[in-house]
């Protein structure tokens, strides 16, 4: 904890005599990472000022820590850098450390707070984690490994925000997933066609399944506009997946 307070007095101290640049050298930007921090501290703090419930806030703190130094980090040293990013940076690996404990502490609040949930219910949020699992292998893998250029840890990083959210929140409200692409395809006219599609599909319009049908027909090896064609002529309406 003391080590992400320091991380944040260094960019207050560049901030205040004008030495950062890009995004650093904005409020929102401090005041951002500052959140962050003290939503961390008053994890630690909650740990300290109770025995009950002790280590999960205590994991809960180290969890939201590690996801400040992502930020931080970030913002110092790679928000305002001129080349390209590294990926996976310094801060993809603090992001990604942070779901570890944030898993381990929703486990101990459950455990501690429904100390009678019966072996049924975990065995079902085992299935619905399988579940989770089963889908991000058919959809998400496949839509990035066709899409995704560079070496194994740019596939795989792209791979692991998406999974570790959708394990972490769960079936309880919808995420929004998103295919990462390489710039020259992302500014492409492919791109830009469904982006049009997609957005006919949100807003209920009929002419999406008529839109996705045309990008499939020029664009046949496209398996996430394939994917939402199916839905469409499966009967599925809109742009949220509800597991069961």
């Amino acid at each position: 904890m003391a080590l992400v307070l320091a991380a944040l007095a260094f960019e207050a101290v560049l901030f205040a005599f004008h030495l950062a640049a890009g995004s650093l050298a904005l409020t929102s930007t401090i005041v951002y990472d500052a959140l962050f921090v003290g939503a961390a501290l008053l994890c630690a703090l909650r740990a300290l000022s109770s025995r009950t419930e002790r280590l999960a806030w205590a994991v809960m703190a180290c969890a939201i820590a590690c996801w400040a130094t992502g930020e931080i980090y970030y913002d110092a040293f790679l928000a305002q850098a001129s080349g390209p990013q590294p990926i996976p940076s310094v801060a993809d690996i603090f992001w990604l450390l942070f779901y570890i404990p944030a898993y381990l502490s929703v486990v101990l609040l459950i455990r501690s707070r429904l100390p009678q949930l019966s072996a049924s219910l975990w065995i079902d949020g085992v299935i619905g984690g399988l579940g989770v699992a089963s889908v991000s292998a058919a959809v998400v893998f496949d839509a990035v490994l066709h899409s995704a250029s560079g070496s194994f840890g740019v596939v795989a990083t792209g791979l692991a925000y998406p999974v570790g959210d959708l394990v972490l929140r769960g079936r309880s409200e919808p995420l929004r997933a998103w295919e990462p692409l390489p710039p020259e395809r992302f500014e492409g006219a492919a791109t830009t066609q469904y982006s049009e599609a997609f957005a006919k599909l949100e807003a209920g319009d009929v002419a999406a399944m008529p839109a996705f049908a045309a990008l499939v027909g020029l664009h046949a090896d496209d398996a996430l506009a394939g994917f939402h064609l199916r839905r469409l002529l499966n009967g599925a309406k809109g742009v949220s997946m509800k597991l069961e």
